[in-house]
């Protein structure tokens, strides 16, 4: 007559754990644990991708938040509601002669070039200004001018001076006016 030994459970695990091989053991583990972090997963994968469909077919023109070049459209017409009227260009002028004037900076020559930006839609009006002063006369006509002009630009600023006890500093100013383009 057999009879029946009570086996604790423990010593039960402890024989499979010992009769089981350990790559096994642990491939059909990490699958489990994937495979519940996937099914927790799936219903807000399925929720964010309902509520993207959702804005896309509301929003037929590709205008959301969720379109990549929503930010760069958004800088564009922030761009082309600061360009001035090509038609003021004279206008415009005439506030960087008074400015620097003010700034007690003479103004003798300059160089001028319009620029269409095709692409853009916009045009760039180029000014080229050596200028000679004390450094505080010209940075305050240059912060004067990007202060009054919204739509101009400074590429760039250069200073020279011949001696280092001269007080007069040659500069050169290049700066961009930003037109709407009139064609």
């Amino acid at each position: 007559m057999a009879t029946r030994v009570k086996v604790p459970p423990w010593l039960l695990l402890q024989l499979v754990a010992r009769r089981v091989e350990w790559i096994p053991l642990v491939a059909v583990i990490v699958c489990l644990v994937g495979a519940s972090l996937q099914w927790l997963a799936l219903p807000q994968i399925e929720q964010r991708t309902r509520a993207v469909a959702k804005l896309l077919v509301d929003n037929p023109s590709g205008d959301s938040h969720l379109d990549g070049d929503f930010l760069n459209t958004e800088r564009y017409r922030t761009f082309q509601d600061r360009l001035a009227d090509s038609a003021d260009r004279g206008e415009l002028l005439k506030i960087v002669f008074s400015e620097a004037t003010a700034a007690g900076i003479p103004l003798t020559q300059g160089d001028y070039s319009l620029v269409a930006e095709i692409e853009g839609g916009y045009d760039k009006f180029q000014i080229i200004l050596p200028v000679k002063g004390t450094y505080k006369q010209i940075r305050s006509f240059a912060k004067a001018l990007l202060e009054k002009l919204p739509p101009l630009a400074m590429d760039e600023i250069s200073f020279r001076r011949d001696t280092i006890k001269s007080p007069t500093v040659e500069a050169r100013l290049r700066l961009t006016l930003y037109l709407k383009n009139t064609r």
